[in-house]
């Protein structure tokens, strides 16, 4: 049977020659490219290339170039710990399940309601307008949502 991290420590190799071009590589190497690999999957800077699919009944219509960018946003969110999202991308909010890479639901924004079982949004921006963050954490100013609330019963 084989060691487990010897398995890992192969893969490692793998990747860390696809990274610098090389076809094999010292040990010492091995761990430099690693870590460099393990830096970069944090800042979301790799990606895995998965494409991402619409789940079976979901009417939605997207081009191959909205389907890479918000399996980039995908990426992006899992390398943040996410497992589902809502995704913003031109004008449409998207529910995604991360591990499967399947839209599960278009969201309705402008509708009343209460969205649960969501652990992250992304912005994916748009590929023509400056370069922007793809995930951020959300910015609330509290004294204006406080001042936007009403009491119940009050219109």
């Amino acid at each position: 049977m084989s060691d487990p991290l010897s398995l890992i420590s192969a893969g490692a190799r793998r990747v860390g020659s696809m990274l610098s071009g090389s076809a094999g590589a010292s040990p010492r190497n091995d761990a430099a490219d690693f870590s460099e690999l393990l830096e970069r999957a944090r800042a979301g800077d790799v990606t895995t290339g998965a494409p991402v699919r619409t789940a079976q009944g979901l009417e939605l219509s997207l081009s191959d170039e909205q389907l890479a960018r918000i399996s980039a946003a995908a990426d992006k969110a899992e390398s943040q710990g996410a497992h589902r999202a809502v995704v913003l991308i031109d004008g449409m909010a998207l529910k995604i399940d991360i591990a499967t890479r399947t839209i599960t639901d278009r969201v309705q924004a402008s509708s009343a309601g209460l969205l649960t079982d969501i652990d992250a949004v992304v912005s994916v921006p748009d590929p023509k307008e400056k370069h922007q963050p793809l995930l951020a954490p959300p910015q609330v100013n509290p004294a204006a949502f406080a001042a936007a609330q009403t009491p119940l019963g009050a219109a």
